[in-house]
């Protein structure tokens, strides 16, 4: 009978020491090896945090189609303090890197005063690099339309020279126009269709999308009914994306139906009212959606605004139906655009874009070139010019004094094209270049992939590598610990990956962390107080039997 009590004790001794959910039949899937040792705990947001880098190998063949979805998890002191679902880790990888090569990537970086395309170029290449030898990839550039589609190799004798090509291409890009990462996300996943294995979409933008034709919903639907994560690396601040408000102010003086420059060879030149269309009309399909914009239409009278909106079909449409007639009344209508901003009460950065192709012309402005600039810098309103045509029908000198004075710049567009190039670079200059990070989150997250924010451009090599590393096994995992204090106590760290039913398909590598600072009794105070008390009596304790010990009238020896 006593034999058999000690059986059950131990039998209950020897469960309690299984981990939850191992308890079951189950073998091992999966080798976790830990690649350095766990860092931390590091303060971040204001929180302590540990970081773990390690991989993942499968034992065996695991399929994650067959058997369902498998967990990764991490406990801190036996408690959960990390979870996400697996990819299944394979070799088997074909990826597409869809990369921005918009305008804003000629902006410079702060830490490196490099352009960020060419931290970009050399990220990516970095990427390519990085890949299993076995990974296929696939190349999409892409700014306002999608400018290159390389696709994956589909040949394991081809993966690296195809790859190799791949690095190529995007040596060999040159920054403009604005940014579509949303179709060129779906056109990446269209690329992946069909092909069996690890897929992926890697993709990198520096801007907010004003460009596509699909919404973000239709993608990530997409994404999901195929089964492909995005990974977005979003490059910029999410801060800068400020409220805009601006004034068109487009000349379409009789004038304006004359030749804009020289045309190309065998091609007739374009109207000047012509390139306004097409330039204007590029400006508006630029702005975010925190943008404002109003046109003020004038020749030898200035037209009365209409509401500021960011209905962008709405403004190019009365862009599209400026036709030429009148005289010139530049001045009165520069004057006017600050008044309609100042008029709207609007909080924003308020700017006035000036257009014109001559000087002021009978029968002449009522306001004159200082009541403009004193006008401007009463309202805090910044003033651009731009002139358009021969240099000898502009009058430069004014239009530049007026623009500098009130904090702006002049510039000057010999044909359609370069008037084109400036209304482009006009509106990333004035609209930012922010980026939208709700919605690249979302995007990422809502596919199954992983949102990487990069403040500066310089941290893309490192995100790239991180990413490539991922995407093969290899795991970075930054999480917040569930002890905040810095008590000086160990925090045990364990890593393992479980079935949908909770049963531990892994190895359980765990790591000892010191945590800073001293150790802080958690005990009831008066419990403290007492053993406080009792440590206090044993330091008196000898000198107290001394005292005891020694009799009166007693001679020391």
């Amino acid at each position: 009978m006593r034999a058999c009590v000690f059986g059950v004790v131990g039998l209950g001794l020897l469960l309690r020491t299984v981990p939850a959910g191992a308890q079951g039949e189950t073998r091992q899937k999966y080798k976790i090896e830990l690649l350095e040792k766990i860092l931390g705990p590091s303060e971040l947001d204001g929180k302590l945090v540990y970081t773990a880098k390690f991989e993942v190998l499968p034992v065996g063949e695991p399929s994650l189609a067959e058997q369902g979805p498998e967990f990764l998890v991490i406990e801190e002191n036996d408690k959960p303090v990390h979870r996400e679902e697996l990819r299944a880790p394979t070799r088997d990888l074909t990826t597409v890197l869809a990369m921005d090569i918009s305008g804003s990537m000629t902006t410079l970086s702060p830490k490196t005063n490099k352009a960020r395309i060419a931290e970009a170029q050399s990220a990516a290449s970095l990427f390519f690099e990085r890949l299993h030898a076995k990974a296929d990839a696939g190349l999409i550039l892409f700014n306002h339309a999608i400018q290159l589609r390389q696709p994956p190799a589909r040949d394991p004798a081809r993966v690296l020279e195809n790859r190799h090509l791949l690095a190529e291409e995007v040596r060999k890009v040159k920054p403009s126009g604005g940014t579509a990462y949303l179709d060129a996300a779906y056109e990446a996943l269209q690329m992946l269709q069909g092909i069996k294995g690890n897929r992926a979409v890697v993709l990198m933008t520096d801007g907010i999308d004003v460009n596509s034709r699909l919404k973000a919903d239709a993608v990530i639907a997409e994404a999901r009914r195929l089964s492909i994560p995005i990974y977005v690396l979003g490059v910029g601040d999410p801060k800068a994306v400020e409220p805009v408000s601006t004034v068109l102010v487009l000349d379409h003086s009789q004038s304006m139906e004359a030749p804009a420059g020289v045309g190309a060879a065998g091609q007739p030149a374009v109207s000047k009212i012509r390139a306004l269309h097409d330039a204007a009309s590029r400006f508006v399909n630029l702005m975010h959606r925190k943008a404002m914009a109003t046109l003020l239409p004038f020749s030898s009278r200035v037209e009365r605004p209409e509401p500021f909106t960011n209905d962008q079909m709405r403004l190019r449409r009365r862009i599209l139906g400026l036709q030429p007639e009148g005289g010139t009344s530049l001045y009165d209508a520069t004057f006017a655009g600050i008044e309609t901003l100042v008029a709207s009460g609007r909080p924003d950065k308020r700017y006035v874009v000036v257009l014109t192709d001559g000087v002021d012309e009978d029968p002449g402005s009522r306001h004159d070139p200082d009541d403009v600039i004193e006008r401007a810098r009463e309202a805090g309103v910044t003033v651009y010019m731009l002139g358009l045509g021969r240099k000898e029908e502009i009058n430069e000198a004014v239009m530049r004094q007026i623009a500098e004075r009130t904090g702006g710049k002049y510039f000057h567009a010999e044909n359609p094209q370069r008037l084109f190039e400036i209304f482009e670079s006009l509106s990333l200059d004035i609209h930012g270049d922010g980026i939208d990070e709700v919605a690249l989150r979302s995007l990422a997250e809502q596919t199954k992939g992983k949102y990487y924010p990069a403040s500066d451009a310089s941290k893309l090599s490192e995100i790239y590598v991180e990413i490539a590393e991922e995407l093969q096994s290899k795991y970075k995992r930054t999480f917040t610990s569930n002890n905040q204090k810095k008590d000086g106590t160990v925090s045990a760290i364990d890593i393992y990956i479980v079935d949908k039913n909770g049963n531990v398909i892994s190895n359980r590598p765990k790591e000892d962390v010191s945590r800073p600072g001293l150790v802080v009794p958690e005990i009831d105070y008066r419990v403290y107080l007492v053993l406080l008390g009792l440590l206090v009596g044993l330091l008196y304790l000898p000198s107290g039997l001394k005292r005891i010990n020694h009799q009166p009238g007693e001679r020391r020896v």
